[in-house]
């Protein structure tokens, strides 16, 4: 198969692209900055391209005709103004779209458009109240907005375009090797103190999915003859508590007990403005915004992963231990840990 992966020099995008091309298919990587990419050594097309850029469809004479799938991954997840989500991971993907629709030839047979969301996009959950597909989307940030934004739309577009096949996956907290996402908590642990916020603490409950079966996920559903539209929630079985993350993590590393301490929400509101007010003057790289903090005290993000499992058949085979002992190997050969 033919197929484009945007975001391919990111976590879950290089990930995809090794994957496929270990399996013979023919990639091309579609990416603002290939240094990053070219790093891992694979054969695939690269084109450079910045997707948030109105002017960017320029690209598509590079693309082929005869794409099978496009496996949109790019996007943005943190950022202190909120504009950006939507001109992101709104926007572009929209204008991806229909770019790529424009360029497809008529009469050429269906092809997959499969759309990399959150489970942002569907919002927190209850405690125990494990969520499926069925459940109606409240996101709480204005990631989570704009990421479902783009899904309304690709929805609507998809009825007016029969020929495109939609796909959307909303998957919770991703833990694996080249993602600097959970880098936060790993440091506090090492560094022997962990913060947190919110009514549940550390008893707040995550759903995950490790690196590797995700993308095993996304591929199987890519070269599954499945007709969309289809939503998605990958996410392994188990379910667990920011303080058995924690755990885990703590004894991977072979630390002592840490302290963990709950801090007030108010405190790491002021905490975050004030991280909003230095980005203003310097622009500097942090993850505590004041978006990113209504995710963070939310009592539970739980999914079931039970209805992609049946239609991908693909098990999840990395418990958090697993996954968090391949991550946290990865961290420390980069120098991240």
């Amino acid at each position: 198969m033919k197929i484009l992966v945007t975001g391919a020099s990111g976590f879950v995008g290089s990930h995809l692209c090794e994957k496929l091309e270990s399996l013979g298919h023919e990639v091309i990587a579609l990416l603002r900055d290939s240094t990053k990419f070219r790093e891992l050594g694979l054969k695939a097309k690269i084109i450079t391209a910045d997707l948030s850029s109105p002017t960017y469809q320029s690209f598509l004479s590079d693309i082929p005709k005869d794409l099978d799938a496009v496996i949109h991954t790019a996007g943005l997840v943190h950022s202190f103004n909120s504009e950006d989500f939507y001109r992101i991971n709104y926007e572009a993907t929209i204008r991806l779209f229909h770019g790529l629709k424009k360029m497809r030839p008529a009469g050429k047979k269906s092809f997959k458009f499969i759309f990399l969301s959150s489970l942002a996009a569907m919002g927190p959950s209850l405690k125990d109240k494990i969520a499926t597909e069925k459940k109606w989307p409240k996101p709480i940030s204005e990631y989570g907005k704009s990421k479902l934004l783009a899904e309304t739309q690709l929805q609507e577009l998809e009825v007016q375009f029969p020929e495109v096949e939609l796909f959307i996956f909303r998957p919770p907290m991703i833990i694996g090797p080249r993602d600097p996402a959970v880098i936060d908590i790993l440091k506090m642990v090492r560094d022997g103190i962990v913060l947190t916020g919110g009514p549940l603490g550390f008893q707040k409950q995550y759903s995950f999915i490790s690196i590797y079966d995700l993308v095993d996920s996304i591929v199987a559903i890519t070269l599954k003859p499945l007709k969309g539209p289809k939503l998605y929630l990958p996410a392994h079985p188990s379910i667990v508590t920011l303080e058995q993350i924690v755990e885990e993590t703590r004894q991977i590393l072979g630390r002592k007990p840490v302290k963990m301490w709950q801090v007030h929400p108010k405190l790491l509101l002021v905490t975050a403005t004030l991280l909003e007010k230095m980005h203003k003057l310097s622009p500097l790289q942090l993850r505590l915004t004041p978006d990113k903090l209504k995710e963070i005290l939310a009592e539970a993000w739980i999914c079931s992963g039970e209805k992609l499992q049946l239609e991908s058949g693909v098990k999840c085979q990395y418990d958090l231990k697993q996954i968090l002992e391949i991550t946290i190997k990865d961290y420390k050969e980069r120098g991240w840990l």
